[in-house]
């Protein structure tokens, strides 16, 4: 595989989840509402929840990235991210609805410094700053095209749809990447139990 073609997969991972990151900045005040929430101030403590576990995702990525390597990091935080969308798709009461951002925060904290450190990984050095560059671009064409291409899912699914679909659609993109996982640990797997006792 050449050495370039993880890092333009990283791009289109950091646009999908900057795409992605919209559900918790602006549909989930409306998903807020549906639960009975009215008050300003809980609804912006809500969406702040989001952020602040994107934080201490950000805090615990050197120590998840030394433990798992770099493309597990990124493989669980999107793994949390999948868990936030189906909870906040399927959560009746505010109380659990919250833990949507919380995870989904988490995950994002997690997955979005992973993958830049991969781009930075896999390209020459002289190339970091027209990377880092063409990323930021990537990041803000996600979120700007959010609203956009949601709108006719929501139309379509309806509210809570838009998180299943999200969460289906985070699970397609982990695919090509669990698949070779999971051969891995069956075939760890198949060799401890032939292992001789």
């Amino acid at each position: 595989m050449s050495p370039r073609k993880p890092a333009r997969r990283a791009f289109l991972l950091i646009t999908l989840l900057n795409f992605l990151s919209y559900l918790f900045s602006v549909e989930f005040v409306f998903l807020l509402s549906s639960v009975g929430v009215t008050s300003p101030i809980i609804i912006a403590n809500g969406v702040m929840v989001y952020a602040a576990a994107a934080l201490a995702g950000n805090l615990l990525i050197t120590r998840v990235d030394a433990r798992i390597g770099i493309m597990n990091t990124i493989l669980a935080g999107l793994s949390l991210i999948a868990i936030s969308f189906l909870i906040c798709a399927t959560a009746p009461n505010f109380w659990l609805l919250i833990l949507g951002p919380l995870v989904g925060g988490l995950g994002t904290g997690l997955s979005i410094p992973s993958t830049i450190a991969l781009i930075m990984r896999s390209i020459p050095t002289e190339l970091a700053a027209r990377a880092l560059s063409f990323g930021t671009a990537m990041m803000y064409l996600g979120g700007g095209v959010a609203p956009i291409l949601l709108a006719p899912v929501r139309s379509a699914l309806g509210l809570r749809g838009v998180y299943y679909f999200s969460a289906t659609l985070i699970l397609v993109v982990m695919l090509p990447s669990l698949v070779p996982l999971f051969n891995r640990c069956w075939q760890t797997f198949r060799l401890r139990d032939s292992t001789p006792k």
